[in-house]
């Protein structure tokens, strides 16, 4: 398959070395914790949206690790929400099964 078109055979994008072996990370003098929380705060209340509460629950506590534990007021609501839909899920499987 051609992206570009067969009049200009001799022009086919490539991947610069320059721009694949430059991190964008290793320009950033600080990394801004505020702006990863947001982020976070945003995926966080997607997964819920989503009911992916296993992975919610799992990208909390990490980040919650990691950052030790410097946004947990904020992210707890999510987490105990996601503790209590996932239980009451197990409880109605297992009455369903009796």
């Amino acid at each position: 398959m051609h992206i570009v078109p067969d009049e200009y055979p001799s022009v086919q994008p490539k991947l610069s070395t320059e721009v694949s072996k430059k991190f964008w990370f290793k320009e950033v003098k600080e990394l801004d914790i505020e702006l990863l929380a947001n982020f976070l705060g945003y995926v966080v209340q997607s997964l819920r949206i989503e009911e992916k509460y296993r992975v919610l629950i799992g990208l909390v506590r990490e980040y919650s690790n990691a950052t030790q534990h410097r946004h947990s007021l904020l992210l707890l609501p999510f987490l105990i929400d996601a503790q209590e839909k996932l239980l009451a899920e197990a409880q109605s499987q297992l009455t369903a099964k009796k």
